[in-house]
């Protein structure tokens, strides 16, 4: 990774609330330039209006010419474990909020190209319309006020398992295969589970855009203690 080429980037990340932010989700990082540039990256997200992207994340910072190549080599190619972030943003919420349930949502992404990881066209009911895009299941501790996302999954589509050149290309391990919601959102309360600090809340979702995934889901909540609300088509 490019060192840092410009001093002023520290004054830029002085602000102590994103920098005690940074420090406690991203405290896990080994190298400390990777600390470094996740509060930069923070800090661009932040600051940035309009389009986040690498580029315009890097202007808006001024930390020099290699900033955009910087900012592109920790989001996209230096390895790290996020797990232990989206740990820690649960611990945050817990701790600054009472969480009073987990929420599912669900965003569509649209995309331009063919190229993003998971890219599909997919109907929208709301729209219409038949986009180009990716597909996230997100995780939110949800209060009275506010829904704080700690966790997510890409949607990969079936056709995705079986074509090797687009696994390729976009360095998609073995081991990452096509999922139901369902099987996403047992994943995201398994993998966040064991490190909340409070009691089991419930757990909110809708599938009723999914006919049969309703009762599997309940049945799976309440197989690992938890309880549920959960819409279901009309009619049920």
């Amino acid at each position: 990774m490019t060192e840092l080429q410009d001093h002023r980037l520290p004054e830029l990340i002085a602000d102590g609330s994103i920098t005690s932010y940074a420090e406690t989700v991203f405290g896990h990082l080994r190298r400390a330039d990777q600390r470094r540039w996740a509060a930069a990256y923070v800090l661009g997200l932040l600051t940035t209006p309009g389009r986040k992207s690498v580029k315009r994340l890097a202007a808006q910072l001024h930390a020099g010419p290699t900033a955009a190549q910087s900012l592109h080599q920790f989001a996209n190619a230096s390895p790290w474990e996020w797990d232990p972030a989206r740990y820690e943003l649960l611990r945050l919420a817990e701790r600054r909020t009472r969480v009073r349930a987990w929420t599912v949502g669900v965003a569509v992404l649209p995309k331009r190209g063919n190229h993003s990881c998971g890219v599909h066209q997919r109907f929208e009911r709301a729209t219409g319309r038949t986009v180009n895009c990716q597909m996230g299941i997100g995780l939110f501790a949800s209060s009275d006020t506010a829904h704080i996302p700690v966790d997510w999954r890409l949607r990969l589509p079936k056709e995705w398992d079986e074509d090797a050149e687009l696994r390729a290309r976009t360095r998609i391990p073995d081991t990452v295969r096509h999922c139901s919601p369902t099987e996403h959102v047992l994943h995201l309360v398994d993998s966040l589970a064991p490190h909340s600090g409070r009691e089991p809340v419930p757990v909110v979702a809708d599938t009723s855009h999914h006919p049969t995934s309703g009762a599997h889901l309940a049945t799976e909540l309440t197989a690992r203690g938890r309880h549920s609300v959960i819409a279901v088509p009309h009619g049920l």
